[in-house]
């Protein structure tokens, strides 16, 4: 019996604590990249995120611009437009502005 408990003693002692502490340490070490890959990931996925919202703010103002400039331009035709049928009305030609 003595021996049978020996020869486990000496079997864990000699293969399955250093097999244990290199497990570990592998463990560890991979834990440790994986949790810095995934922290370099999540910055570089908020930082895009962010240069994403900024475009769209970008063209959000470009497009507000725009539409300042047509809403100008359809007003300015549709006065036009009110002058050109008061003066057909009135059989006169029309004038230049």
């Amino acid at each position: 019996m003595a021996s049978g408990s020996f020869l486990r003693s000496v079997h864990s002692r000699l293969f399955v604590d250093p097999v244990r502490r290199v497990v570990h340490n592998e463990v560890t070490e991979v834990t440790e990249r994986l949790a810095d890959t995934v922290a370099d990931n999540d910055r570089e996925l908020r930082r895009t995120l962010q240069d994403l919202a900024d475009a769209g703010d970008q063209v959000a103002e470009a497009i507000g611009r725009s539409l300042v400039r047509l809403s100008a331009e359809i007003e300015a035709l549709q006065d036009e437009l009110t002058r050109l049928k008061e003066a057909s009305g009135t059989g006169e030609p029309p004038t230049g502005r």
